[in-house]
């Protein structure tokens, strides 16, 4: 099974198959995307439409053979096939996942998505240590067309306020990283995550989608929406304080 790496920023829908995926002008300077070789580069832009058909996210579920078919390329080796996949593994824009992994995610049932805090999701309060940046990941989650459902929410909050104080930082790094998952046991260095599973400094490229990705939360938290939960507003203001710190780290590196 092939991962889309950073698939939330390439297509917003879950549940359904659209029939576009987002795709960034930042490309034409994303030195690993313009070291692939032409095949290559097709490939990719292929595994992003298929993913987006996909009834796991992000996922391409097929083996060269399969995927050659779909294609409908009966002319080029699976061997070239092969070639490019490592090829486009290696720059860090897909992951394989083993057959174990790629078994847990076919026998996991998908979350119910909705725009609208059920009754569930609203039992249980945060303490007031966490309230703010609590927040500002629910509206991350939603900004991400991934939502928690009132089971996971009530889960993940319980699992925080265990985890203490240290918490807020965790969440912090998520929402500043766009990653959609809280990575338990992580130090704070506002680090990426490689395939191998070490901790790396974010790359040009990871930095060009973060930002993109805090620009669309920020442009969903419209005003009727803050007069309407006024506790939005800090979180805004916080996704602009952290797009324009990674502007910043996204300058430094381009003048290195």
């Amino acid at each position: 099974m092939i991962l889309i790496k950073d698939w939330h920023l390439f297509q917003h829908y879950k549940d359904r198959n659209p029939p576009w995926i987002k795709l960034y002008r930042s490309l034409l300077d994303n030195e690993e995307y313009r070291q692939l070789d032409p095949f290559a580069r097709s490939l990719l832009l292929d595994l992003w439409l298929l993913a987006s058909e996909s009834k796991i996210p992000g996922a391409v579920d097929m083996k060269p053979a399969k995927l050659a078919w779909r294609l409908r390329d009966a002319s080029t080796p699976l061997a070239t096939f092969e070639t490019a996949l490592q090829a486009i593994q290696h720059q860090g824009f897909i992951t394989v996942a083993s057959e174990t992994q790629a078994k847990c995610l076919r026998d996991a049932l998908p979350e119910t998505e909705t725009e609208t805090e059920t009754k569930a999701e609203t039992e249980t309060e945060p303490p007031a240590w966490l309230a703010a940046v609590w927040q500002e990941f629910l509206e991350h989650r939603r900004a991400m067309r991934r939502p928690l459902t009132g089971p996971a929410r009530k889960r993940l909050l319980a699992k925080c306020v265990k985890n203490g104080p240290a918490t807020v930082n965790l969440l912090e790094q998520t929402i500043e990283n766009g990653w959609l998952t809280v990575q338990w046991g992580k130090g704070d260095a506002r680090h990426s995550t490689s395939g191998n599973g070490h901790d790396r400094e974010m790359t040009v490229w990871e930095l060009q989608q973060v930002i993109e990705a805090k620009r669309i939360e920020i442009e969903r938290l419209t005003d009727s929406r803050i007069k309407r939960n006024p506790k939005l507003a800090d979180a805004k203001a916080k996704l602009q304080q952290d797009r324009r710190r990674l502007q910043k780290k996204l300058a430094m590196k381009g003048n290195q």
